[in-house]
């Protein structure tokens, strides 16, 4: 096996193999189920996406807006917030886009509050969603592109 380590990896030269090791039985299961999933490094595997916990989901939403041109605000501390608000307000000046997304766990309920308000902000012309892990290809498609026809 080749040796594949970053010399600026401080986790070492044995955790690094490691971490090749499981790119690689990564790319090999997807060549063996080629068109089931594309594996993406930032996105888990099928079988752990309900295990992503929804700040995790937050990060990677959030990394992936980023990349894509937006600005991110999210609340840390919604405690002292009115209910419901959604997670994340996305602003894409460039594309003159303002995304609204109240992000859950693959089988995270939604609150009445939070419901109330994606509602009410479509209504209002406002895009809104509820994303979970497994929208990832979605969440990409939706920011990717232009604003979605109301």
């Amino acid at each position: 096996m080749t040796e594949y380590y970053e010399p600026y990896d401080d986790r070492g030269r044995e955790q690094a193999e490691a971490d090749w090791d499981e790119r690689q039985r990564w790319a090999d299961e997807d060549e063996a189920n080629r068109g089931m999933f594309d594996p993406d490094p930032g996105v888990p595997p099928p079988d752990t996406i309900t295990a992503i916990t929804e700040k995790d989901w937050l990060a990677q939403v959030r990394q992936a807006a980023e990349k894509l041109g937006y600005l991110v605000y999210h609340t840390h501390d919604s405690r002292r917030s009115d209910p419901g608000f959604p997670d994340l307000v996305l602003v894409n000046m460039e594309k003159k886009r303002l995304v609204f997304a109240e992000l859950k766990r693959e089988k995270g309920k939604i609150l009445a509050e939070q419901q109330l308000w994606i509602d009410t902000l479509r209504e209002a012309g406002q895009e809104a969603h509820i994303w979970r892990p497994s929208d990832i290809d979605r969440v990409i498609e939706v920011l990717s592109g232009d604003r979605l026809p109301a």
